[in-house]
């Protein structure tokens, strides 16, 4: 019998006990740290531990340094006297901490679990794809908030304007970013669910394609039929399907789903989507679009940010909320006014003039995606985008690597920095930073490299930043933290 099911057995006295103390191993993860923030939300007493303290860390000590203890370093001392465990699929079983917890019989829960006993009740929006999955949930965070209806919201990155990547709403509603990577995302039970798209990644944990796709489907699968608001209020359940991915054209050729309703969207009107984003242009400041199906049109929309996967993220906000009953003015209004999510094409100042941008983006489609949106603001003054990028994970960098390199070469200038590795153990037959620097000069591409950030200095100053160019700071990895400084101290 599974931890969860142990606390099951105990009548819930863990759930319904705020003054039971828990411990969130790898706290500082994106994921974990929203669950400890809303677990202390909830009333309950919450620590965790992590190998270092990062933004997420510091912004939960930030909420209450007494309330929230956090240990740097992971040491079996540290869940001395908790009464239930929280860890995700990044801990490896022989982690000390969740070693001792087992040892003193403490309930251990996978994040995944907690999440479905926190949301259980609430009518559910999940968002789960490969890429594009924090800027969808946090456009349908914006719209329900913003419709009066105080929903639960986790996402995957910090949403400005909460200034935190989760929330609990005492409404009817949860928002959540969902996990792929672990296949954890089954677990949910969504009354709508989004799938942005479907590409190859973390095939560490999946064997193929056909086992993701199989994944994907149970995921599907587990969209809820119907819902209630209250006594008088039902709505249904759907699934929110992008038809410009091929490998989700690939799933619903392949697969059943019954009686679930698939609502599909897109931008291209070669796969005859139900809703599809059209007449897309911008401005300055923003990029306006229509969305219209075959029966109606819905108007022109805006949102302040640039790149047609943007767009794209929009209309799938737009199908699911509005199935939620949100009033169109007020998706409108929302998608227009969105602030944004930090580390998501996220303008950090300027060196020399030229505009800084950070972006999580770790996989050669989202790099596509930040370089396409920086090459819509130096397209109109002549200038070079200089990308710098941070290889997140040899075995990812190693799986697509070929991918890499194409989607850098779309870029100006490439400085390569160490890749940043985590929970793996590099081999021989991985591949590094100094392989890609050497694949993108071959092609002719301008690189370097770089491996702290006086290297990187010296490079923008070798190269002559100006302020016509652009310089994206690219990773999943800390590469935060060396633009900060790089743009503070300039």
């Amino acid at each position: 019998m599974s931890c969860l099911g142990n606390l099951c057995d105990m009548n819930n006295k863990i759930i319904v006990n705020k003054a039971i103390k828990i411990h969130f191993i790898g706290i500082g993860g994106i994921g974990m740290s929203g669950l400890a923030e809303i677990m202390h939300s909830l009333g309950y007493v919450v620590s965790g531990s992590d190998i270092r303290i990062n933004e997420n860390v510091s912004r939960l000590i930030s909420i209450s340094r007494e309330a929230i203890v956090f240990y740097e370093n992971h040491q079996r001392n540290n869940v001395v006297g908790k009464d239930l465990v929280v860890y995700s699929s990044a801990i490896r079983p022989d982690n000390e901490e969740l070693l001792e917890a087992k040892s003193r019989k403490i309930p251990c829960v996978h994040r995944s679990d907690l999440l479905s006993q926190i949301i259980g009740d609430k009518l559910q929006i999940v968002v789960s794809g490969t890429h594009g999955k924090t800027t969808t949930t946090s456009l349908c965070a914006t719209i329900i908030e913003r419709a009066g209806l105080d929903p639960i919201v986790i996402n995957g990155g910090v949403i400005n304007e909460y200034g935190s990547n989760a929330k609990y709403g005492s409404g009817k509603i949860a928002v959540t970013e969902s996990d792929e990577s672990d296949g954890s995302f089954r677990h949910l039970s969504p009354m709508v669910s989004i799938v942005t798209n479907i590409e190859r990644d973390h095939m560490d944990f999946y064997t193929d394609m056909d086992h993701m796709l199989n994944v994907f489907s149970e995921f599907i699968l587990n969209t809820r039929s119907i819902g209630f608001y209250d006594e008088c209020r039902s709505i249904f359940g759907m699934a929110v399907l992008c038809l410009d991915c091929p490998n989700i054209r690939r799933l619903l050729s392949n697969y059943e789903f019954g009686k679930i309703k698939i609502s599909t969207y897109g931008l291209s009107e070669d796969h005859n989507p139900e809703y599809l984003a059209t007449n897309i242009s911008t401005d300055a400041s923003n990029t306006y679009f229509d969305i219209k199906t075959k029966d109606a049109s819905f108007g022109r929309f805006s949102i302040p940010t640039f790149g047609k996967h943007n767009v794209s993220n929009a209309l799938a906000s737009f199908i699911a909320t509005r199935s939620l009953g949100v009033d169109l003015d007020v998706i409108r209004g929302s998608l227009s006014g969105f602030t944004g999510v930090k580390r998501r094409f996220t303008n950090i100042g300027s060196v020399n003039g030229a505009r800084v941008y950070d972006d999580y983006a770790h996989h050669p489609t989202e790099i596509n995606a930040v370089i396409d949106s920086a090459r819509s603001i130096v397209v109109k003054n002549n200038g070079r985008i200089i990308v710098v990028f941070q290889p997140h994970k040899h075995t990812r960098l190693t799986d697509l690597f070929d991918g890499f390199v194409r989607s850098l070469s779309g870029a100006d200038v490439v400085v390569v920095l160490s890749v940043y590795s985590v929970n793996e153990t590099p081999s021989k037959s991985h591949q590094d930073e100094s392989d890609l620097h050497d694949a993108l000069l071959s092609i002719s591409v301008q690189a370097y490299k770089a491996s702290n950030k006086d290297m990187v200095m010296q490079i923008l100053n070798d190269i002559n930043v100006v302020q016509q160019d652009v310089v994206l700071f690219v990773g999943a990895g800390d590469i935060n933290s060396m633009s900060a400084s790089i743009v503070s101290h300039r």
